[in-house]
C-alpha cells in the first residue's frame, strides 16, 4: 500500500491550528485488506510504504496472525515508532460478510484508521491523538478571515487583497 506524505500545513496568523488527519501517517485496515496486503483469518505478511511521488518516506512490515493480531516491525524512514502489535475486531454486515477494525492500543476503541503524527511515536486513533479533519478547521479559518476583513474595512483600511 502506498500512501502520500503527510501534509503539514501552516496556520494563518493568529489562528491556533490543530493537527489534522492529513498531518499523520495512516494505517487503514480497509485498504490493507482490499488491496491484498493480507488476508484476515490466516497467517499472512506484507508491507506498507509511504512515498511522495518516487521519493521514499517510510516503510512498515506487517504480519497478521490467525488470532486477529497485526504485528508491525522493520520500521524505516520518517516513522519513529518501535515494533508494535494491534488487535483486530469485526462486526457483521447487514447483507453478509464482516467489517474489520483496529482496536486502538491506547483507548481500546475500534477504529478503521490508526494515525501517527510526525511528532509522536505511536499509531493511535484520531481521538487519542486529538486530530481533526481539515474541513472542520476550514470553516473556523474562514470565520477569522471574515472578522479580520470586516474590522480592517470598518477602521478605514482596504482589507485583504
Amino acid at each position: 500500500m502506498v500512501n502520500e506524505k503527510p501534509d503539514v500545513s501552516v496556520a494563518p496568523p493568529g489562528v491556533d491550528k490543530r493537527l489534522t488527519v492529513n498531518d499523520a501517517f495512516q494505517l487503514d485496515v480497509h485498504l490493507l485488506r482490499h488491496r491484498g496486503r493480507f488476508a484476515i483469518g490466516k497467517n499472512d505478511t506484507g508491507q506498507i510504504t509511504w512515498q511522495d511521488g518516487d521519493h521514499f518516506i517510510a516503510r512498515l512490515a506487517c504480519r497478521i496472525e490467525e488470532g486477529a493480531v497485526v504485528h508491525f516491525s522493520d520500521v524505516e524512514g520518517a516513522i519513529t515508532v518501535q515494533d508494535f502489535s494491534v488487535d483486530l475486531t469485526s462486526s457483521k454486515r447487514h447483507f453478509g460478510g464482516r467489517r474489520y477494525y483496529f482496536v486502538c492500543p491506547n483507548c481500546e476503541r475500534r477504529s478503521q484508521i490508526l494515525y501517527c503524527p510526525l511528532d509522536t511515536d505511536s499509531f493511535w486513533c484520531r481521538i487519542c491523538h486529538n486530530l481533526t479533519y481539515e474541513i472542520q478547521q476550514r470553516h473556523r479559518d474562514k470565520l477569522f478571515e471574515g472578522l479580520w476583513h470586516r474590522r480592517t474595512v470598518d477602521q478605514g483600511g482596504e482589507g485583504p487583497r
